[in-house]
């Protein structure tokens, strides 16, 4: 490729790094391992690929002494050397979802070599996990005027088309992507996520070979298992549906960096305790703000995103997805309780309270630049209502109403038996531990109303919202539901699924469609499967008969009380 600086995959072939004996460490995040071993040993700089992988684990795991001698050293190398240093400890940030850390090293690469495919690649890679569609179309759409076959950016740009809610752009770019390659895996998730129903038998059959494949690792195989349980789906093979996802799931238990954990729900609700308590101590936070947050709370695959999409489509109203800027806070909030630093946690509510809103407002502005204003500051819409979607927020109630006392949190439900089906056969973060098996995934939804009944005893029960009665009555649900926060009514929230800005959740392709009904009573299509799944909702004083049953609705709720006790 003429604007490629260097053969970046084919040096670091050469140079062995990949196969070095402590790569497998690097790959499990075992940083200071990795440091210390070179350190013992040949040493970190005795050869190249020692070097790449001491500066990796030193970067990756902020090693203060490492990375400055690797950094020092990597001052004295040519400027070859140094290139190929940046982009691989950049491809490993990628991998270990150290985006920020990922940019720093693509930048000075890109200021030197703008045009290099596999730089724009890199960068557009980190915009999407990071949540930044806006900022990384420029960078793919350079790498692809650099390298229109490249594959890397052509998959890319199938994730950032369904992002953005072109759906049939993404299957036009999909079925280019087969040609390029034939058996890429983000083309036929993409295909399989747009228009299922179009896949034919010879296309699945080789996608069969393809998810079978060792080499491919447990998450692509996962992914592609997870591809064939939906299209199976779709053509109404529900006991060969069911099965690839058994194969997903059983993948996503082999992923190394989770291999071998066990969901306890008991554990993690006297954790949820336990850190509650220490949030007992704060006092709520009076600065104004101007801006009224909303939490949506509760389970995966309830509607959440439907519902998020229709209300953040309100003009005074901008939405943060599932933004991570709750949990750095409270985790900012917790270190402090647990050293007594009571007073200062108390004194750092309103600073974290101004971040949240100066957050929401630069999201505001980013949103406005991307529907097509030429100048936010003249143009950026006045908000009023900022919608956190991070589902986990659940836990922190105590801690949210003594930051935001003005806060309004809804909680999303649906029937407790199509929420575990949809659990199990989505391709959730890893982290989800629980996700991969229908008991612990009963065991799990079981955890959330016992959370919840611990909230409603102390007189915080957030407005249930049920995805059937959303579905079934869009309008005067959304009317209720926006009333009850505040907001005035507008059309544009009926018309959710036209709305030009990116979503990042694994709903994306669905909220882009106009209200639909098959998703209500999808498990009876798989009820000779789920009785691991009914027995554990059943072992945690939740209905599983397949009725409508809202496992997080007040009523539920004061039947949990004295099991939560």
């Amino acid at each position: 490729m003429q604007d490629q600086a260097f053969d970046w995959n084919t040096i670091l072939c050469d140079v062995g790094v990949r196969h070095h004996h402590l790569y497998p460490q690097l790959d499990r995040a075992e940083f200071s391992d990795v440091i210390s071993r070179l350190q013992q040993g040949s040493g970190p700089f005795d050869t190249l690929a020692n070097y790449l992988i001491y500066g990796a684990a030193a970067v990756l795991g902020r090693e203060q002494k490492a990375s400055g001698e690797a950094l020092a050293y990597h001052a004295r190398l040519n400027t070859k050397t140094k290139a190929v240093s940046l982009y691989f400890w950049a491809e490993e940030a990628i991998a270990h979802q150290q985006y920020q850390t990922a940019e720093g090293l693509i930048a000075p690469l890109l200021e030197a070599y703008p045009a290099d495919p596999f730089l724009n690649a890199m960068m557009a890679s980190c915009c999407f996990y990071s949540q930044e569609l806006t900022r990384g179309w420029p960078h793919l759409k350079q790498g692809l005027e650099s390298a229109p076959r490249n594959t890397a950016l052509n998959s890319l740009l199938c994730r950032y088309l369904i992002g953005d809610g072109d759906l049939p752009a993404a299957e036009k770019a999909a079925s280019g992507l087969l040609d390029i390659e034939p058996n890429d895996p983000v083309a036929f998730n993409t295909l399989s996520r747009v228009a299922p129903e179009a896949i034919d038998a010879r296309l699945m059959e080789r996608f069969e070979r393809c998810a079978h494949d060792p080499a491919l690792g447990p998450i692509t195989s996962a992914g592609i298992f997870f591809d064939l349980g939906r299209v199976y789906e779709a053509h109404q093979n529900y006991d060969q549906a069911f099965g690839a996802v058994c194969k997903a799931n059983e993948c996503m238990k082999t992923i190394p960096a989770i291999a071998g954990q066990i969901f306890d729900a008991d554990q993690e609700y006297a954790q949820f305790e336990h850190q509650t308590a220490l949030f007992d101590k704060l006092e709520p936070c009076s600065l104004p703000t101007g801006l009224t947050p909303v939490f949506i709370i509760g389970l995966p695959r309830t509607g959440s995103t439907l519902l998020d999409q229709a209300l953040s489509a309100h003009p005074s109203t901008v939405s943060l997805g599932e933004d991570e800027i709750i949990p750095r806070i409270v985790q900012e909030a917790e270190a402090l309780l647990k050293t007594g630093k009571v007073t200062d946690a108390q004194r750092q509510l309103r600073v974290w309270k101004a971040r949240f809103a100066d957050h929401a407002r630069q999201k505001a502005a980013e949103l406005t630049l991307a529907e097509g204003a030429s100048d936010t500051a003249t143009h950026a819409k006045p908000v009023r209502f900022v919608i956190d979607k991070m589902l986990g927020n659940s836990r922190h109630l105590e801690f949210l109403t003594k930051l935001f006392p003005e806060a309004i949190f809804i909680n999303s439900c649906r029937n407790t038996m199509d929420v575990g089906l949809s659990i199990f056969f989505s391709p959730l973060h890893r982290a989800n531990i629980y996700a991969t098996d229908l008991s612990t995934i009963g065991d799990y939804i079981a955890l959330e109303a016992r959370v919840m009944a611990f909230w409603a005893r102390r007189g915080l029960s957030p407005r249930v919202v049920q995805y059937e009665g959303l579905v079934d009555a869009f309008e005067p649900t959304l009317r209720s539901v926006m009333d009850y926060i505040g907001m005035d009514w507008h059309e544009d929230c009926l018309r959710f699924h036209q709305m030009k800005r990116p979503v990042y959740t694994y709903s994306a392709h669905q909220v882009r469609k106009k209200i639909y009904r098959q998703s209500i009573g999808r498990w009876r299509h798989y009820e000779a499967h789920l009785k691991p799944l009914a027995d554990a909702l059943l072992s945690g004083g939740l209905a599983a008969d397949g009725g409508d049953a809202a496992p997080l609705s007040s009523a539920l709720q004061t039947s949990l009380t004295s099991k939560a006790s």
